[in-house]
This record gives structure tokens, sequence and C-alpha cells, in this order.
């Protein structure tokens, strides 16, 4: 997810290995993009690092690394869903209000309807097909507002 992320973003394949060994080198880890401290905007890749008396640091994952601005990153945090020992488990690709998440564990990634395993993309069909929202609703056992909700972000996906 992190990855695709990067490369939709605009990142290329070199600048992403290259964050990946330095935050890898960092935080001494083999996975370093799945755990909370990895954050990425068209600008740059990032991690969030805790230094001794100086608090929270954002450092760009680029050469030995470079202190950057929190702020500029602070919105995609509320996205992902984290378990205890900081690994991202879901995301929230329309933001944390949304019904809509992605979950490694269900329906292999794709996005579904939270709570359940309906995909966001088979709730389009339908709707393309021509099926209403409360016809829709009605079929998978769903409020409308989640419909809506999937067929918007399926909406998104294709621009």
């Amino acid at each position: 997810m992190f990855i695709k992320g990067l490369r939709d973003a605009g990142h290329s394949f070199p600048r992403i290995r290259e964050a990946h060994r330095v935050l890898s080198r960092l935080l001494e880890s083999e996975h370093p993009f799945a755990l909370r401290r990895a954050f990425a905007d068209p600008a740059g890749i990032y991690a969030l690092l805790e230094r001794e008396g100086q608090g929270e640091l954002l450092v760009e994952l680029k050469g030995d690394g470079q202190i950057a601005m929190w702020p500029t990153l602070n919105r995609y945090l509320r996205q992902l869903e984290f378990d205890i020992d900081d690994l991202a488990t879901r995301w929230h690709p329309a933001g944390p209000a949304s019904p809509i998440v992605v979950d490694p564990r269900i329906s292999f990634g794709a996005p579904v309807v939270a709570g359940t395993r309906i995909e966001t993309a088979s709730i389009a069909e339908l709707y393309h097909d021509e099926d209403s929202i409360e016809e829709i609703a009605w079929l998978f056992d769903l409020e409308p507002a989640q419909v809506n909700a999937a067929v918007e972000f399926e909406r998104t996906l294709a621009v």
C-alpha cells in the first residue's frame, strides 16, 4: 500500500529504494514502510523519529536523512490504523469518517465497506448497471450512506 502510494505521488523506484535503505538503517527494521513512522507526499518520503531531548523529528529519507516539517504530513496519519507494535493494519483512503477501508486481511486488500467484506467495486458495478442506491443497500444489508460512499470512492479512482 505504501509503495503504491509513493508511486502514485510520483516517486521513482530508485527514490523509493533509497528511502527504504535509509529508514531500514535508522529503525533497524526489514519492513520500515509498514511501521507508523513512514509517510510521504509528492515532495518527499519521510519518517517520524524520536530523539532523546528533542522529541519527535520528521526526517526526509534521502541521503543521510534531513530534518523536515512535521505538520505537512500529519494529515496522512489520520488515514491509518496501527496495531500495538505501530504496524499499519488498516487504511481509510477517503478519510477516517468514511466507511471505506483497505485491510490486507480482508478481500486481499481491496477497498471494502468497513465491518463487511463487500468490495466497493462490486457496489459501484451494480450502481453503474442502473440499480438504485436504495436497492443496493437492501441487497447488501447496508445503509444508503455506505453505498453512496462506496460509489463515490470508486468514482475518485476512475478519474
